[in-house]
């Protein structure tokens, strides 16, 4: 672990339950999904249901690049790469649209 759970292992392993989310050998916090579902829900919210989309779509991408990038690094951040291609695709998009 990294961060604020590489703090909590230190201390205490079994704090960490119901933090994660284990599926086989990957881990997830779930302050990630916490904040994959925040990012869709404020774009729909703040920019409309069709940027929305391609932010839903590249969300899952970058979570895939995530996860086959987990095959050459042991650990690797959650969100960076999923957020990035969600709120650029959504921002792009809304551009897009207003300049249509």
């Amino acid at each position: 672990y990294k961060g604020h759970l590489s703090t909590l292992t230190k201390e205490d392993a079994s704090t960490l339950r119901g933090l994660t989310v284990e599926v086989g050998d990957l881990i997830i916090g779930l302050g990630d999904l916490f904040f994959y579902s925040l990012t869709l829900s404020a774009i729909q919210r703040y920019l409309g249901f069709i940027p929305a989309i391609p932010a839903f779509i590249s969300l899952l991408t970058g979570y895939t690049i995530t996860i086959l990038a987990l095959r050459k690094h042991k650990i690797l951040p959650g969100l960076p790469i999923p957020l990035l291609l969600a709120l650029g695709s959504a921002l792009l998009t809304s551009l897009l649209l207003s300049l249509a």
